[in-house]
């Protein structure tokens, strides 16, 4: 079992992140005012790049050669500001680290310069060397000059020795020559270097990240490295000498000592993240050697090694680099990493090139979701979590705008600023003409702004992964087994005392089916709830995971804590419907009450709402099968609670041509309600047509009646039969009212279903108000609750799915008592998680009740939900209208099953009458500013805090609110 923290660490690169000067460069009050952003990931840390006082241009490598540990660069602030963010950050509970550049200082240092002066205590505080010798010590030399000690290399190409014509020596760099290395052999040296640490751990800081570790020391002899093979690239030689030496051990400890010291002091822990990215191997290896700056008490916190790969790997590269973690880090002190500053972005540098563009971001989320459920901790490069991608030169980055000059890799293209909000200049980051780096074009479809209110965007994602990994103890700290399945699958298991996950990536293109028992033992099995016939199958680049238990609601004790101001702007849902009318009849009995109120066809009048009621009563009485549109109240309702947003909407069964259709249409761009489906260049009459339109208000009215009910949605079929799998393919949320069963047939239904399954998508079930609820309809009801992600519907509804008879309000408790204990049978089935939809969210049930408690229920928890006290007529509240969509609407900001369900029933609680044509909000706009407000949502706190244990109903009569009725 672990026994050190696992983190989740946001890498921020401080010049890129956010401008809050509007200078061009980001700065430390950039990432004080992103923090909330930050939060949102539910990340535990933040480590930030150098922003200390460094050169510009390349000679300052990107802040990674420091001319003053002690000052901040000028373009990244102040210590005040510093101070500031610390503060901010710890207030929301955000660890800050900083990078400390342990190895090498900038050769404007003014230890360099004292060094070059071999002035007392600062000669040998820099690795010099007179040259190379022979083997009597005199020194050679080349055309009177000499040549440097030995072959050692400088990552960024050349010899690591630059000579110096003051001291008249030569000076080891191993990377740029404006970098000369520390000479950290010398204790006295070492005792400098962690006294720079101490300013910054005195200041507050929670850690520091040491960069290039394995750099820190040197053979004192100076001896060549081995060359591997016939060439003088960098990763040509054996790495024996230069770099990765026994004595850098030592020297950690002496940090360990120091970092320990303050929590002695009660002053809290403070964390050392150690970069070890380079063996003696090429350069490669790194994992042993970062392996020995890891030991209990003695070594680092954690250290970030050669995880990440340059490519895309297969599932036996995936299972060696694993298994070699698990060999060289058993307590799970390594931190994982796709990216960062130094390398090029996973989503272009990690994706198989023949990878087919509609695969892409299933790829990048399969590794995001790989990388979020390895052991140890994770390192996130900003803009990670957004999927971009690299920046293109010159097409992006011209060569006049380019930082980063050093390295034949140019490091810029994964440097680029953040795009926040693609409507504003450099998308948010600067509102300067001159940003530190340009923002690529492709980066504003894939903004802060944009990514937060697509449901099935990166950023959500990311945001879901972090959330499933911080409430699953397995994913956090549990061991780790690798499994060995087939050369396709890359497979391992983490498990606790109380939970087991099984992970599952396919890591090639095509589709895979297993048997689990094929690989598992009974006893894991039992623990991931599967059979000896339970059977997996795993799309192509896709990953699958099994036995990860349900997050815990979080707390809203305040208000804030849910964020309303994304909305569903670009949001798809699926819904079916086709007699999208508000009321439609028989045409003779239309024709009946318009002639007796003295209309003439094709009229336009204009009735007081007594008499549409009036007439909406004799239309019911005379036709039993009256169904409201209740699909059109729901969607302009779920309009209504995000103006100026945008919806879009695929109906089936509507067409353009018809008077009917071209209506509906017109209602609903009118709302900003988009029709997916494009017009039908055939003639629709014969099955759908408009007998009158009736304006009451300033609503029209549209009375209208069927021809044979599923001819139309037939037509559409046929003349695009891809229609329905690619509406519900692209589709976030499958809106199912219950009356599309009645209305077209099972047949239908199962189609939904099987598109649904296929796809993973989200399932919301309204149970109709009007079914036959015949034994037919009662079975299929009861199915389709086993299988929806959300079922809502009023206590009437349920009773009759579940076979009641002669019932009527009030709903006895005991008829209550039997449809909570019906429906938590039928969610403990557990058919989404058997049917592999690892994505989907706990299964609820929610209940509506009138004026008394709703009622929330899920496999194990029965929970009333009080109506709030709204001051206004509140009658029984439907399923198929306002509930409905307000729930809708939750789900689709992001909001868990249990907090949409108290937000349906506030915002349901709104609707000011119950038989009305077209039932409606009392101002839906003032309605959710309401809910939203302390003083009306205070009522319905209390139920956010904690799920309530299970429990049974009483018989007794449950009580009722104190309303305003």
């Amino acid at each position: 079992m672990v026994n050190r923290p696992s983190e989740i660490i946001y890498q921020i690169y401080p010049a890129s992140f956010m401008d809050a000067n509007g200078d061009g460069h980001g700065d430390l009050k950039g990432i004080t005012q992103r923090l909330d952003y930050i939060k949102s990931l539910q990340v535990d840390a933040i480590w930030i790049s150098p922003f200390f006082k460094s050169p510009d241009g390349p000679k300052g490598d990107g802040g990674y050669a420091i001319s003053d540990y002690r000052q901040i660069g000028q373009k990244f602030g102040t210590m005040e500001d510093f101070d500031v963010l610390i503060k901010e950050a710890q207030s929301r509970g955000i660890r800050v680290y900083t990078d400390f550049v342990m190895c090498h200082t900038s050769n404007e240092h003014e230890w360099f310069e004292k060094s070059r002066n071999r002035e007392p205590v600062y000669e040998d505080r820099y690795v010099w060397s007179p040259g190379k010798k022979d083997t009597v010590g005199n020194l050679i030399l080349v055309d009177g000059k000499p040549i440097p000690p030995n072959n050692w290399k400088s990552v960024f190409g050349g010899p690591a020795w630059t000579y110096d014509d003051k001291r008249q020596e030569f000076y080891l760099h191993h990377f740029n020559n404006s970098q000369p290395a520390l000479n950290a052999n010398q204790k006295h040296v070492q005792e400098a270097i962690l006294g720079e640490m101490k300013i910054w751990l005195d200041k507050g800081v929670s850690g520091l990240r040491l960069d290039a570790l394995p750099y820190a020391n040197y053979d004192p002899q100076l001896r060549d490295n081995p060359w591997m093979w016939n060439s003088d690239a960098w990763n040509a030689q054996y790495f024996e000498h230069s770099i990765c030496q026994p004595q850098t051990v030592d020297y950690v400890r002496r940090i360990r000592k120091l970092f320990d010291s303050y929590e002695a002091r009660g002053l809290g822990k403070r964390t050392a993240i150690g970069e070890a990215i380079a063996g003696k191997n090429g350069g490669l290896g790194s994992m042993e050697i970062a392996s020995t700056y890891i030991a209990p008490k003695t070594g680092l916190d954690m250290c970030y090694t050669e995880m990440q790969f340059w490519r895309y790997p297969s599932a036996r590269e995936m299972r060696d680099k694993l298994n070699s973690s698990l060999q060289h880090f058993p307590d799970g002190s390594i931190c994982n990493v796709l990216s960062n500053h130094d390398f090029s972005r996973a989503s272009s540098r990690m994706l198989p090139p023949d990878a087919p563009e509609d695969l892409r971001t299933t790829i990048l989320k399969q590794l995001m979701t790989i990388n979020f459920s390895l052991p140890g901790s994770v390192c996130m490069y900003q803009g990670e979590e957004l999927g971009l991608p690299d920046a293109r030169i010159p097409e992006d980055i011209p060569y006049d705008k380019m930082q980063d000059l050093l390295d034949s890799r140019c490091r810029d293209i994964a440097r680029c600023p953040i795009p926040w909000d693609h409507r504003l200049k450099n998308a948010g980051f600067s509102g300067s003409d001159t940003p530190y780096l340009p923002m690529p074009e492709s980066y504003a479809a894939r903004a802060v702004n944009i990514e937060e209110a697509e449901r099935g965007s990166m950023l959500n994602f990311t945001r879901s992964l972090i959330a499933e990994r911080q409430n699953s103890p397995a994913l956090r700290i549990g061991d780790t087994k690798v499994l060995n399945i087939n050369d396709e699958l890359f497979a391992f298991t983490r498990s606790t005392e109380e939970q087991t996950v099984l992970i599952v990536a396919n890591m090639g293109p095509y589709t895979i089916e297993i048997k689990p028992s094929d690989f598992l033992d009974q006893q894991t099995l039992e623990k991931l709830h599967m059979t000896e016939d339970s059977k997996m199958i795993i799309g192509p680049y896709d990953v699958s995971k099994r036995g990860l238990s349900k997050p815990k609601t979080p707390s809203l004790s305040n208000v804030t804590d849910i964020s309303f101001s994304n909305g569903h702007l670009g949001k798809k849902l699926f819904a079916l419907d086709f007699l999208l009318a508000d009321v439609f009849y028989e045409q003779d009995e239309v024709n009946d009450i318009v002639t007796k109120n003295g209309w003439q066809p094709g009229d336009r009048v204009s009735i007081s709402r007594e008499t549409h009621q009036e007439l909406s009563k004799r239309l019911k009485d005379a036709h039993p099968k009256t169904i409201g549109g209740a699909t059109v109240v729901t969607m302009q309702t779920l309009k209504s609670l995000q103006p100026g947003g945008e919806v879009n909407i695929d109906f089936l069964g509507v067409t353009g041509s018809d008077p009917h259709g071209a209506m509906i249409r017109k209602k609903f761009s009118g709302l900003g309600i988009n029709i997916l489906v494009p017009s039908s260049t055939n003639d629709a009459l014969v099955e759908t047509s408009v007998s009158h339109i009736i304006k009451t208000g300033g609503r029209e009215i549209i009375a209208t009646y069927p021809g044979t009910e599923t001819q139309a949605l037939q037509k559409a079929l046929e003349e695009n039969p891809t229609l329905l799998e690619s509406s519900i393919a692209k589709a976030d949320i499958v809106y199912l009212p219950g009356s599309i069963t009645e209305k077209f047939g099972q047949t239908l239904t199962d189609e939904i279903l099987r598109l649904r399954w296929k796809y993973k998508k989200e399932l919301i079930l309204a149970l109709p108000s009007h079914a036959k609820y015949g034994p037919h309809d009662a079975e299929t009801f009861k199915n389709l609750i086993k299988s929806a992600n959300v079922i809502v519907g009023n206590d009437l509804e349920f009773c009759r799915t579940y076979g009641m008879k002669d019932v009527q309000r009030p709903i006895s408790d005991s008829q209550m008592l039997r449809v909570t204990e019906n429906i938590q049978k039928a969610l403990s089935e557990d058919v989404l998680f058997n049917n592999d939809m690892p994505s989907s969210p706990e299964p609820v049930a929610l209940i509506t009740r009138g004026h008394l408690p709703a009622i929330l229920i899920t496999a194990n928890t029965i929970e009333e939900i009080p109506v709030p006290k709204i001051g206004a007529p509140i009658g029984q509240l439907g399923s198929g209208d306002v509930s409905t969509a307000a729930f809708i609407d939750a789900t689709l900001r992001g909001l868990s099953h249990s907090q949409s369900a108290h937000y349906a029933v506030a915002i349901g609680a709104k609707k000011a009458r119950q038989d009305a044509p077209q039932p409606s909000l009392v101002n839906a706009s003032e309605a959710q500013t309401e809910v939203l407000n302390q003083t009306y949502f205070a009522s319905i706190l209390p139920a956010f805090e904690s799920i309530s244990p299970p429990r049974k109903i009483s018989t007794k009569p449950l009580a009722t609110n104190d309303l305003e009725i």
